[in-house]
């Protein structure tokens, strides 16, 4: 025995000498005639081993001269169940053929504190045995025979021997407070202490965790193991729906925890794994789940040059619970642990560390396989696939969650949180809602609004800060260093390369790129860079693979199918190369998407980044004249517009009231009701019958999709000078609406 184990085994010892109930048991041993039957349950085969000397000296000591306790007990191999042959071989017949039953200075102790969940069949089919030779095997042993039981078959024994029961002269339960309840008490306040609060991302100080928890939701089928018709795929992510959920219905996180032995959670940077594992770890402290708690920062345990058993063993100390490894290997073996394993992904590939973690993890999960083992990776970075473990993987906020993220967020004030989801609600927000349906930019939204009670009107401020937090602030702000095999690659670089990705990409209409396509544009970049800035050898679907598990900027949606992991990420890297390569692109931009509406947020986002959006309103408007040119009877109802509009005595910029006459901001939404259509259409019907001759303005199909789309240009154009830098902006809106000169 080692030594800090040997004083442990001592200290215990030492206790139960001062328990009363120990003192009766061993009084009814030591006075006891013959015939003498006791019992004494204990929860733990370390307790039982240091209760039985105690009990040994004890009875010795009352007696007066020396007594030998005679234990028998199944020895079988490592995880080899205790059958009922087995056990009648190794306990009854050496005990019935006791050889020496004229030395009455012996107690017999039947030692079933170390039977297991395997060993429980063996022993019940046993404890009937005894009963149907009860009188027998009494009669048949010299001294006295005491019964050593775990807690959990307490229950069988008196239920299966009724007769050995009744005849019992003492039973004495070993209650956990003798041993280890103060200290595994103090543990638990510890680790309430450790993992009751987080500290969030760009705030001075901690906050409690359960302040500001969201219940989280996962799927049972990850990305990287879903196929699905390429169709349905692409069309969930123009929508910008949560893939996960459209798919599948997310299943309550902590359930899943409970239902599965071994558990592997997978998640996209940002989406709350660490948070959700010290959520479960906070509920295993309240005796919510059963278990004891052990968590287990997979990085630190990498970075300690300890076992995993040691490290744990560690992780007690700390928590105020010294000595504890009897105690741990007893939680371990009877399955009372739930070991949380956090951030498989953090721990670094330099020289196997990672898979020296992997294969010590595999092992001991192994070992202990009654214990239950949770374990949080980002998607991308675990090759290795663990068996016996069930894969899900974190789902996205849905509408709900978002909400009561956000109430609790603003839990001091209500009115902020509504003035919050209002505007997220807005139709315009469409992109900062998916950007919300991860936990650690939903959290940058809430810190950003706290500041200014309002959204950023410059939404590619919001993307570059988002993107930002994926590509550095995030492993930053926890001190994490990766491992990268483009180690070369810049953060310059970096952003030059998703720039060009995600323009030649929407630019060919491929949202949901496969893997291999995606790994040569990759490639084909990197091939280009000077020797200083790139490395040679890298495969393009490796580095994917890199940027998904580090970054997150891609993700991987089915078996080998990628995109960016948000719309609004793409359309905001197109806009950005747009922005970089303006001499060569803006024309091409305007004369081939104008009327394309997935075109929209680049447009907006090209206008509100350009540093003088002259030339892009310029070609714009040459672009809308030539709406014009070729269609006479929208030059015709634009002329009668600017006429009107003169006649109008109203408060209003002139492009504003000839809007209002051709309806163009006046047309509801398409989340308009049936009555605001109706009531549109009433009020046109009145502005056409009073200003216009409805003769000249009844359009064929084909001419009605004209003028449609040169409206809906021309609010684009609105929008885009809402958020641009120009030089004249009267004279850009005096030219809106208005016929080109012959």
């Amino acid at each position: 025995m080692i030594r800090d184990e040997h004083d442990r085994f001592e200290k215990l010892k030492k206790k139960l000498r001062q328990e009363e109930r120990i003192d009766f048991l061993i009084d009814s041993i030591a006075l006891a005639e013959k015939l003498n039957f006791t019992i004494m349950s204990c929860e733990s085969a370390f307790q039982a081993k240091a209760a039985l000397e105690v009990l040994e000296q004890g009875v010795a000591d009352v007696r007066g001269e020396p007594v030998r306790f005679v234990r028998f007990a199944f020895t079988g191999k490592d995880k080899e169940p205790a059958t009922f042959k087995m056990l009648v071989a190794q306990i009854l017949e050496p005990l019935y053929y006791w050889e020496d039953k004229d030395d009455e200075n012996k107690v017999l102790v039947i030692d079933a504190s170390n039977a297991g969940e395997e060993d429980r069949e063996g022993w019940i089919i046993l404890f009937q045995r005894m009963n149907e030779v009860r009188n027998t095997l009494m009669e048949g042993t010299p001294g006295p025979l005491l019964l050593v039981l775990p807690y959990s078959l307490e229950v069988e024994f008196a239920h299966r021997a009724p007769d050995f029961w009744s005849v019992r002269s003492a039973f004495v339960r070993a209650e956990a407070s003798i041993i280890e309840k103060s200290s595994l008490q103090k543990y638990l306040d510890r680790m309430k202490a450790l993992y009751g609060t987080m500290q969030i991302w760009r705030m001075a100080t901690p906050v409690t965790l359960e302040d500001i928890f969201t219940h989280v939701n996962v799927l049972s089928t990850p990305s990287a193991f879903r196929r699905g018709p390429w169709e349905l795929l692409e069309e969930i992510y123009r929508r910008k729906t949560s893939f996960g959920k459209a798919i599948e219905k997310g299943k309550d996180g902590l359930k899943a925890v409970q239902e599965a032995q071994k558990l592997f959670i997978l998640g996209k940077p940002g989406s709350g794994k660490t948070t959700f594992l010290k959520h479960v770890t906070l509920k295993a402290t309240e005796d919510k789940l059963d278990y004891v708690p052990i968590f287990v920062s997979l990085r630190s345990f990498s970075e300690s040059g300890l076992s995993l058993f040691d490290f744990i063993t560690r992780q007690f100390e700390i928590c105020d619970f010294p000595d504890a490894q009897p105690f741990i290997t007893d939680i371990l073996k009877q399955g009372r642990a739930i070991i949380l394993c956090d951030a498989l992904d953090e721990v670094n590939k330099e020289k196997g560390l990672r898979n020296q973690v992997i294969q010590e993890l595999i092992a001991f999960s192994k070992t202990h396989d009654k214990s239950k083992f949770v374990v949080t990776c980002r998607v991308a970075a675990s090759e290795y696939r663990f068996e016996d473990f069930t894969y899900v993987e974190m789902a996205d906020f849905d509408e709900a969650q978002i909400k009561m993220f956000v109430y609790k967020w603003f839990t001091r004030d209500d009115q902020i949180a509504d003035n919050f989801l209002k505007e997220f609600d807005d139709i315009r927000n469409d992109r900062l809602r998916d950007l919300g349906k991860s936990p650690l930019l939903l959290t940058l939204l809430c810190i950003g609004f706290e500041e200014t009670l309002s959204f950023p009107s410059r939404r590619s401020e919001i993307y570059e800060e988002a993107i930002d937090t994926l590509l550095r602030k995030w492993d930053v702000s926890r001190k994490i260093k990766r491992d990268e095999i483009y180690q070369k690659l810049s953060l310059g670089r970096k952003r030059q390369m998703f720039t060009r990705i995600a323009y030649e990409t929407f630019e060919d209409g491929e949202y949901l790129i496969k893997l291999d396509r995606l790994g040569e544009k990759v490639a084909a970049y990197l091939k280009n860079l000077p020797p200083s800035d790139a490395q040679e050898d890298i495969d393009g679907a490796t580095v994917i693979k890199a940027i998904e598990a580090q970054h997150g900027i891609f993700v991987e949606r089915a078996q080998g199918i990628y995109s960016f992991s948000h719309l609004t990420f793409q359309e905001y890297y197109t806009a950005k190369y747009i922005v970089a390569h303006h001499k060569d692109t803006l024309k091409h931009l305007i004369q081939e998407h104008l009327t394309d509406e997935t075109w929209r947020e680049i447009f907006v986002l090209t206008a509100e980044m350009l540093d003088d959006a002259d030339e892009f309103f310029e070609i714009f408007m040459k672009r809308l004249d030539d709406f014009v040119v070729s269609d006479d009877r929208l030059r015709r109802l634009l002329t009668k517009a600017e006429e009107e509009a003169y006649k109008i005595d109203i408060e209003a910029r002139p492009f504003q009231t000839r809007s209002a006459i051709v309806s163009l901001i006046l047309i509801p939404s398409e989340e308009a009701s049936r009555e605001e259509w109706k009531k549109f259409a009433d009020a046109l019907s009145d502005i056409m019958r009073t200003h216009f001759t409805i003769e000249d303005y009844e359009f064929t199909e084909k001419e009605a999709e004209h003028v449609e789309q040169y409206l809906y240009a021309t609010k684009l154009l609105i929008d885009c000078l809402e958020v641009a830098y120009v030089s004249d902006r009267n004279a850009i809106e005096e030219r809106l609406l208005v016929p080109p000169p012959d």
